[in-house]
């Protein structure tokens, strides 16, 4: 989704948000709990669609991180062909001073033998002026004189080979001077495509992390805003107790009533009172369920967390509360990465679903098979929306059952305060 989008329904959320922290007026008498349900509505409605913008965000993000990187080894690509390119323009450049010698030297060299050939057709010309008689006159014998006018010759003809080798080789040279120039100029052109090319992708890789600050600030902001629903739901739930407190006390003192009406204010050991939690009682043998792993809770079922998290080591065991089915099993790489949901029928009949998060791979079991109690169901990981190795463990109520929904603090569904019956 484009970012001018997604800011735009920041501002519209940011609006929602400023309108759902009213706090609705209580009556006395009645609508408390209808005011109560109507906020909390509020709140969810806004936290599901603050969960979808920070979703997208988070895409978005993902996808201009992908992009820069991309971007990045492109950039450093080029570079590295810049740098052969110049290497290749070095080797070229010691290459032609090389060459530059060797003509030098070749020229010499030609410029000795042209000083010898000049003295050689000097005697030659003299030689051409004596006829063939004269040298033999001139000869001890008629053997010497043809010797005379063969050393001539093949002087002459060793001469003109020699400069014409001298001159082959100087030409050659020349050429292949020529041919290390353009290949120069062929290497100094592509190096100026390269640089422009890494220029215009270092460019878009500026803009694209320009980007990813926005989405960085988007999300940073959008996160801020779901921290303040998180607490005004916190602060409705708190109202709402304190408010129904009043109210009982209210009816007690006037013999309206023993004060429970209504539902009561929850009774059970560690019930916390959050809208997400199921305060119903729940009939469990004593020591029926066992730990779910063993390890350090790091967390507990509060407010803001609809589950315990215990830490430890990547691989740590995860195993069967109880005797039961497994009902669900999956992957969410923005939630609860690998996980793992079972169906157990307790010994009066009631139902509760246990979750498994962040496990470090999806599990070997499938879907309607049977786990008894204490056998390994997963292993601990860091999978999903994580900053360490745990399992966040949830105990979600028969409420599972009419809305499908695996979320209790971001979902539709309650969950059990699991340490109520388990001893972790």
């Amino acid at each position: 989704m484009p970012i001018g989008k997604i800011f735009k329904n920041f501002l519209v959320l940011s609006i929602i948000i400023s309108f759902t922290s009213i706090v609705f007026p209580v009556n006395a008498q009645d609508g408390l709990q209808s005011n109560f349900d109507k906020q909390k509505s509020e709140i969810n409605s806004s936290l599901s669609a603050i969960n979808s913008q920070i979703g997208e965000a988070k895409n978005s993000f993902n996808d201009i991180s992908n992009k820069k990187n991309t971007l990045k080894e492109e950039v450093k690509s080029v570079g590295a062909q810049i740098s052969n390119i110049d290497n290749l323009i070095t080797e070229i450049n010691l290459t032609s001073a090389k060459l530059e010698g060797q003509i030098a030297e070749l020229n010499g060299r030609i410029d000795s033998i042209q000083s010898d050939l000049k003295s050689l057709i000097r005697e030659i010309q003299k030689a051409d002026q004596l006829s063939d008689v004269q040298i033999m006159l001139a000869s001890q014998n008629l053997g010497d004189a043809y010797n005379q006018i063969r050393n001539l010759s093949e002087l002459q003809s060793h001469s003109d080979t020699l400069a014409k080798k001298l001159v082959d080789s100087r030409k050659q040279l020349d050429e292949t001077k020529q041919n290390l120039a353009e290949s120069k100029k062929n290497l100094q052109d592509a190096r100026f495509l390269m640089a422009s090319k890494k220029d215009s992708l270092q460019n878009l890789l500026d803009e694209t992390q320009g980007q990813e600050s926005q989405y960085q600030s988007l999300i940073i902001g959008l996160l801020s805003q779901k921290n303040q629903l998180d607490a005004q739901a916190v602060e409705a739930e708190r109202k709402y107790n304190e408010d129904l407190k009043k109210q009982q006390e209210q009816q007690t003192s006037t013999g309206g009533g023993s004060g429970n009406s209504g539902g009561g204010i929850p009774t059970p050991p560690n019930v916390i009172g959050c809208y997400f939690e199921d305060k119903r009682a729940l009939s469990v043998p004593s020591g029926y369920f066992v730990a779910p792993t063993v390890g350090v809770v790091t967390q507990d079922f509060n407010c803001n967390h609809d589950g315990v998290d215990v830490g430890n080591a990547s691989g740590t065991t995860l195993v069967a509360i109880a005797n039961c089915t497994v009902q669900k099993k999956g992957f969410e790489s923005g939630g609860f990465g690998n996980y793992i949901l079972l169906k157990c029928v307790l010994p009066s009949g009631d139902r509760v679903y246990p979750l498994y998060a962040h496990m470090k791979s999806a599990s070997g079991l499938v879907v309607g098979e049977s786990v008894s109690r204490g056998s390994q169901v997963g292993s601990m990981g860091a999978t999903g929306y994580v900053t360490g190795v745990h399992v966040h463990f949830m105990l979600i109520s028969d409420t599972y059952e009419s809305t499908g929904n695996i979320g209790c603090h971001y979902g539709n569904s309650k969950c059990y305060n699991a340490a109520r019956f388990i001893n972790f």
